[in-house]
């Protein structure tokens, strides 16, 4: 968008161009409002530029792609370390995206992160997130690359749960008893008497 000018939408090649334009300071800009949802801006999204009698001036904006992360949680029953038929989804557990910057819970076993920027990242289990008992059977943390090239990135963690032992106390049964006798009186006599 040339500010106060008009607007221009780029080709596929990914050019634009304004001709005609007056003198002076202008202002060039991406319109935010029209960006595709699948980018993020440049960190600078308008510039000004002075323009003098028969200029030409080239601007370039690099837009940052997006992509997004998602996954699946899943408890290895066998414990080989590998998804199978048999393993079943973990819910509730959570997964941190680069150390803490955004976290989700998984449900029905799966968890995604959408709006990822371009770049390398980590997905880290937290541990304190799962049931009692239970541990990883692959690693707690995975480095996902987002590019251009593989937009999505599908990351699958193994868990394992470890039934524990059931304890129960036995007590010896126990039998009515009957209550302790209530003490006899002591009976004294005594005997009239005279004293001479």
């Amino acid at each position: 968008r040339l500010v106060n000018l008009g607007s221009s939408t780029t080709s596929a090649a990914g050019d634009f161009a304004f001709i005609n334009i007056p003198t002076g300071m202008q202002q060039v800009g991406i319109d935010l409002s029209a960006l595709p949802v699948d980018f993020d801006p440049p960190p600078i999204a308008q510039v000004q530029l002075q323009l003098g009698r028969g200029d030409t001036q080239r601007v370039s904006f690099g837009l940052v792609p997006l992509g997004a992360m998602a996954g699946r949680i899943v408890v290895d029953v066998n414990q080989n370390g590998i998804e199978d038929a048999g393993d079943r989804a973990l819910d509730g557990a959570v997964i941190m995206l680069n150390g803490g910057a955004r976290s989700e819970q998984t449900r029905q076993g799966r968890f995604r992160f959408d709006a990822v920027r371009s770049g390398d990242h980590n997905l880290t289990l937290v541990p304190d997130s799962l049931p009692s008992g239970s541990g990883l059977s692959g690693p707690q943390e995975v480095a996902v690359a987002v590019t251009q090239a593989r937009p999505t990135a599908d990351v699958l963690f193994l868990v394992t749960l470890h039934q524990r032992p059931e304890l129960r106390k036995v007590f010896a049964p126990t039998t009515a008893k009957s209550p302790p006798a209530a003490p006899r009186a002591a009976h004294a006599s005594i005997g009239a008497g005279r004293c001479a």
